[in-house]
């Protein structure tokens, strides 16, 4: 039955009693809400702890694992090396770099067209991120050669490099 339907009946049938009665429930329902929630709960308030020594102890993994601006040009040349060991064609490949001044450390990236074997590709990929601990895929778009043999990819990969500008270095 339909609840409107069901209170007008009710409404009918015992009058304005009842609706006095309700309204008197709820009403005692929202006065005994009112008294039974603690009086001035202000804003939330963070007590102290060990946070910010967490915080401080990642950001000191993260700075140790940035490579050196000195060992940048050795890391890439490493990468596009392995790439070629593992039978990869290398197409025209675009350098880059991004300064990150809030986080005072930078971004080199390496952006490179690829061909050959997906098994190769894969196995590539795989030594490249487990022997660079700051290498990052930025961006990755591979598709199957038009003959059925092999895959072509477009790769960016991203160097985090330690900064040597800003304070409290």
């Amino acid at each position: 039955m339909n609840f409107r339907l069901t209170l007008e009946l009710l409404l009918r049938r015992h009058g304005w009693p009842l609706a006095l009665g309700v309204s008197l429930l709820v009403s005692i329902c929202i006065v005994a809400l009112v008294h039974l929630v603690p009086k001035g709960m202000g804003p939330a308030v963070v007590q102290p702890s060990d946070g910010s020594r967490q915080h401080d102890m990642h950001r000191r993994a993260f700075r140790a694992v940035l490579i050196s601006p000195d060992e940048l040009e050795a890391q890439q040349r490493a990468v596009v090396e392995a790439a070629v060991n593992y039978g990869l064609e290398l197409g025209r490949i675009d350098y880059g770099f991004e300064n990150n001044e809030a986080g005072r450390f930078g971004k080199a990236t390496l952006q490179m067209p690829l061909r050959g074997n997906y098994t190769d590709f894969r196995s590539f990929l795989a030594a490249a991120l487990a022997a660079h601990p700051a290498l990052a895929i930025e961006d990755l778009a591979i598709q199957r050669n038009p003959d059925g043999n092999g895959v072509g990819a477009r790769l960016k990969l991203a160097f985090l490099t330690a900064s040597d500008a800003g304070p409290g270095r």
